[in-house]
């Protein structure tokens, strides 16, 4: 269990206590979000908690994870990460919520959704850009028309 020796704490700023609007973080120190590849199917299962348990209990005030996960369908999981596109994934947040606040650190998640889809093709293990489903079917004037496989250049 981290316990901090109050003598260090109070000479170094990065040990001690922080509080942003409601949240109090027992330190400054935290771990930035990223694909561990510990995720088994898109859900952060025993392996994938104990990961981040380990961190919290050496004395991580925060430890951020997800890797960026995927929020919705039309931004699918292709690099390992969570898919919190399902409410399958609930009890398994709620299991390692638990775990890191018995051990006294905070928990966030990455979530994104990439705006457009990113679909690896069989002949390159890139990611095609195309408009998501939702804006396949928008009623705003476009200058073309919009297919399914209509690419997007940057």
């Amino acid at each position: 269990m981290y316990d901090p020796d109050p003598a260090v704490t109070a000479k170094d700023p990065l040990l001690r206590p922080l509080k942003i609007g409601h949240v109090q973080f027992r330190n400054r120190i935290m771990s930035t979000s990223h694909a561990s590849g510990l995720e088994v199917g898109g859900m952060p299962e025993e392996a994938y908690q104990r990961y981040h348990e380990e961190k919290a209990r050496g004395g991580i005030g925060l430890s951020m994870f997800g890797g960026s996960s995927n929020v919705d369908r039309d931004s699918p999981n292709i690099f390992r990460q969570l898919n919190v596109a399902t409410d399958a994934i609930i009890p398994h947040l709620q299991r390692f919520s638990e775990r890191m606040h018995a051990r006294g650190a905070a928990l966030m998640c990455q979530i994104t959704h990439l705006a457009v889809a990113a679909i690896p093709t069989r002949e390159t293990a890139s990611p095609r850009l195309r408009r998501p489903r939702s804006a396949r079917r928008s009623t705003v004037a476009s200058p073309r028309r919009w297919t399914s496989t209509t690419s997007i250049a940057w």
